[in-house]
């Protein structure tokens, strides 16, 4: 008997050419351990081709809907929510989401398919959900002012740096407090029938800004 065995291998291609899409994908894993704020626009800041107006230090910017633009388009946006369109009148993301009630966040920055209709960021936001077994999570951070050092020394105010809005110059553009309280659970009523889940969350940053 003769017997007779071929092994093929090679390397997959740098370049795909079957598909022109920029999509990055951020699993429950990957969202908890971001090295920045815990905000849909720190996500964004993530994601290639994505620039933001305004970096996020700490969670300085949360809960401003920060401005920014991807490959010069500016102000184009479709947030899908479990395939709800979120978008508010502005093309803004019309929501604060929950950030430790998604699974998995995908944003496609680039040649997304016909299901969008603006030339921007589509992104697309999946929801934990329950199952057979009960789990949970919490998530607590806290920040204060005494925290942070200060960019402006006393050789730059005698040269002149002045503060606004009835604040000094090394009190402006400062976060005051930060604060970040999230829990969720989740479990079933009936196994492989009926499942239920639960989040909530209470974020109150503080930040000082100039308001002349």
């Amino acid at each position: 008997t003769i017997t007779e065995s071929v092994h093929v291998s090679g390397e997959s291609p740098v370049v795909d050419t079957q598909s022109t899409v920029i999509n990055t994908t951020f699993d429950k894993d990957t969202l908890a351990n971001l090295p920045s704020a815990r905000d849909y626009w720190a996500i964004l800041s993530e994601a290639p081709g994505v620039k933001l107006a305004r970096i996020d230090v700490g969670g300085s910017a949360s809960g401003t809907q920060t401005g920014y633009f991807v490959y010069g388009t500016t102000g184009q946006n479709r947030p899908m929510v479990e395939g709800i369109n979120s978008t508010e009148g502005t093309d803004a993301f019309g929501n604060y989401v929950d950030y430790g009630s998604f699974q998995e966040v995908s944003i496609n920055s680039g040649a997304s398919s016909a299901e969008s209709p603006v030339p921007g960021v589509y992104t697309v936001l999946v929801s934990k959900s329950g199952g057979n077994r009960y789990s949970g999570s919490f998530y607590g951070d806290y920040e204060s002012k005494d925290w942070q050092s200060y960019n402006i020394d006393e050789e730059q105010i005698a040269s002149g740096v002045t503060g606004g809005g009835g604040l000094g110059p090394r009190d402006v553009n400062r976060l005051n407090s930060y604060r970040d309280l999230n829990a969720d659970i989740g479990g079933f009523m009936k196994r492989d029938a009926l499942w239920w889940y639960a989040s909530v969350r209470s974020l109150d940053p503080s930040i000082r800004y100039t308001n002349s």
